[in-house]
């Protein structure tokens, strides 16, 4: 029981992370690259949580065989310290920038403080620079060179930091609130216990950051749009038929974007990708927190807002547009969209049904002008 008592936290934190994978690899996720990218860090946390109960269960006790056990176990826990930083920068990268070639090296750099650090515990083994354990009580003593570790990752972290903020207008806000968190949360947990020799605070904040990230990262909600952080179309008809329920007035703007196809052919589908994800956050910033802003389809995009001036919603919109031709990417400040609004100003005469055929025959009245008049055939 005093087993039990003493590494609660970190028994915790286990079960908590082997349920994950255990649930990963029942709904048969492994197919999927990403999901396996972060099956590893899940593993490599696991592996760590046992080095640090290992690490700490012979220290103290008498004996040659505990000795020994106490030094290789200790060795192993600071030489694979570095291995869940690298295989988190690893993924953060492929998520921020994609299958992208020119990456190649910088992930591999990721993993070098890893060997770093396998170096440094093997000259420990025949002079302590470390940490070093007493051959007389068996007791663990961190050394200077501790905080080598300490130093890399920090760097790595705010390194992925600066990237995060650097590209913030290509991911959506819960992706960089994940990695936020994945980033402070263990960083605080290392300075206290840097600060009181004997918490066990940073591997168990590492797992919860681990489920908080897997819960942004790999899972779908079904009133979040995983790639744009916009709510998803039946998210956005829930409301709608909520605004009706309670006789509220609205507006519905129907959104799409003009020939999506030739961003996607010229710049391939991970620049597409960001460019939903950047017309996506200015259509939050442009409108209003109590508006709803939903991606629909590929390239559309559903706005509710309960301003009913149509002028000031078509005025939005234009600003919309604004900010889009001002981005400094080219991919982005090519985009062009069409819109249409259905005002909801007599609930008697509103529906959903009806509310969405306007906004989307407005929408496209409006893609035909932009297009000398040329419409849909089914028009």
């Amino acid at each position: 029981m005093s087993f039990v008592l003493q590494f609660d936290l970190t028994i915790f934190s286990m079960i908590l992370l082997v349920a994950l994978l255990t649930m990963i690899f029942l709904k048969k996720e492994f197919n999927s690259a990403s999901t396996r990218n972060f099956s590893w860090i899940i593993i490599a946390t696991i592996v760590m949580l046992i080095l640090e109960i290992l690490s700490w269960v012979f220290d103290s006790k008498l004996g040659i065989e505990n000795y020994y056990l106490n030094f290789l176990f200790n060795s192993l826990f600071v030489g694979f310290n570095l291995v869940v930083p690298a295989l988190w920068a690893f993924y953060i990268d492929l998520l921020i920038f994609g299958d992208d070639k020119s990456r190649t090296t910088i992930r591999r750099v990721y993993f070098i403080p890893i060997a770093i650090m396998l170096l440094i515990v093997v000259v420990n083994i025949f002079t302590p620079v470390v940490f070093y354990i007493d051959d007389v009580t068996n007791v663990y003593e961190r050394l200077p060179l501790i905080m080598i570790s300490i130093i890399m990752t920090f760097f790595l972290y705010v390194y992925l930091f600066t990237v995060a903020i650097m590209r913030r207008n290509e991911l959506s806000n819960k992706t960089i609130h994940a990695v936020m968190i994945f980033l402070f949360l263990p960083l605080i947990a290392a300075l206290i216990q840097l600060l009181y020799l004997g918490l066990m605070l940073i591997w168990p904040s590492t797992a919860i950051a681990i489920v908080y990230s897997y819960i942004i990262f790999e899972t779908t909600s079904s009133s979040s749009d995983f790639l744009t952080g916009a709510y998803t179309r039946k998210r956005s008809e829930d409301y709608i038929n909520n605004l009706l329920s309670k006789s509220k007035k609205f507006s519905v703007i129907m959104i799409d974007v003009d020939d999506f196809k030739i961003i996607n052919d010229t710049y391939g589908h991970q620049i597409g990708d960001k460019a939903l994800i950047e017309l996506s956050n200015i259509l939050k910033r442009v409108f209003n927190e109590k508006a709803v802003v939903a991606r629909i389809g590929g390239d559309e995009f559903l706005v509710v807002t309960e301003n009913t001036n149509k002028g000031s919603v078509q005025y939005s919109c234009k600003e919309v547009q604004r900010l889009l031709s001002s981005s400094k990417n080219e991919y982005i400040n090519s985009i062009k969209f069409s819109f249409g609004v259905a005002v909801c100003s007599t609930i008697t005469d509103c529906s959903l049904k009806k509310l969405l055929t306007v906004s989307d025959n407005n929408m496209y009245i409006n893609k035909a002008r932009n297009k000398n008049l040329h419409r849909r055939k089914s028009d």
